[in-house]
């Protein structure tokens, strides 16, 4: 999955800026499995191929607003549909006990874990990358254990040689393959207020990383429609070109409908759901959907069953939990270890 800098060569020009640094230590590869469509064009039926990856996460198991049913309906279409990877964008459990507003949960943080992984085994080989969120931070605080990440991925049976575990706080640089074409990625779970400066970090995140898509979850909104178009000298084919460039700006949706905390400050009604990156192979391009847009029939009403693989906790997990739950495990006890 990782590959060393050390077998790459740094230019030695300057024409985007002085060479200051370089960092391969968060630096992910993903070559996404090729599929093709016939695609209706003036000049007739064509062939596409294109590779899938799905940026999917503000997941808050166990929160009384969490929206399984249309989460389900994504994991339906994700199963039917085995090219598509995933990306997980932060906030697995909900874990509301340290949050400033009402506590409103139907599940204990042990519940909500052994919820959210099950229904992340079946894809446990399709996983590529998992960043931290704040809720999750919040639990990392409290516990001090900074492999709780780590050990959740390996509790839904994740091979961590090929899947890239975030540290908290932290976004990582995603090199997408397909086909000839490679794409550049930054993704980060992000921090701000979801009211306020919903848009200005995604713009000063595109701002700091020139990369074709710029992704962040957090704000629980769901939209890609913003862009940032540049100019850029760079060198093709030996010679020097200005070259104009497009960068996506994507936050990445939620499966939370409209928490009580959120009616309180009128926060804005947000879509459930997340995005599917389509990164096509025969030309440099790429689509964005969600759906609601396409395949409704996945979010029919009452949701489509899916099936998760449900297991008991591992030991390393239950040792892990925070407070007192069905497995005796406290915050005593971790203090003591």
């Amino acid at each position: 999955m990782k590959r060393k800098m050390e077998n790459i060569k740094i230019g030695n020009d300057n024409l985007r800026g002085m060479f200051l640094d370089a960092d391969d230590e968060r630096i992910v590869f993903i070559d996404l499995p090729l599929t093709t469509e016939e695609v209706k064009t003036t000049n007739g039926t064509i062939k596409r191929s294109f590779g899938e990856l799905a940026l999917i996460g503000d997941f808050h198991y166990g929160h009384e607003e969490f929206s399984h049913n249309v989460l389900n309906g994504y994991l339906s279409y994700f199963k039917k549909n085995p090219h598509i990877l995933l990306g997980l964008m932060g906030d697995y459990v909900n874990y509301g006990e340290r949050t400033w507003h009402i506590r409103d949960e139907k599940m204990d943080i042990d519940e909500q874990i052994e919820a959210f992984t099950a229904d992340m085994r079946p894809f446990k080989d399709r996983i590529k990358f998992m960043l931290s969120g704040n809720h999750d931070e919040g639990f990392i605080k409290l516990t001090k254990s900074y492999r709780f990440l780590r050990n959740l991925a390996l509790e839904i049976g994740i091979d961590l040689k090929k899947c890239h575990i975030e540290k908290p706080q932290r976004g990582c640089w995603v090199v997408v393959k397909v086909g000839e074409k490679i794409y550049g990625m930054y993704v980060h779970h992000g921090s701000t207020n979801a009211r306020i400066n919903r848009k200005l970090q995604l713009q000063r995140m595109g701002s700091n990383n020139q990369v074709c898509i710029v992704a962040h979850g957090h704000t629980h909104e769901l939209s890609w429609g913003e862009r940032r178009t540049f100019r850029s000298l760079e060198f093709v084919d030996g010679k020097p070109k200005n070259i104009v460039r497009r960068q996506y700006l994507i936050s990445t949706g939620c499966f939370l409908r409209y928490p009580s905390y959120a009616e309180a400050k009128s926060y804005p009604y947000t879509d459930v759901g997340c995005p599917i990156i389509r990164f096509y192979a025969d030309q440099s391009e790429i689509d964005i959907r969600d759906l609601t847009a396409h395949y409704k029939e996945y979010l029919a009403k009452g949701g489509i069953k899916f099936q998760g693989i449900h297991q008991p906790l591992s030991e390393t997990m239950k040792n892990t939990l925070h407070k007192p739950s069905r497995y005796g495990v406290n915050l005593k006890r971790l203090s003591e270890k």
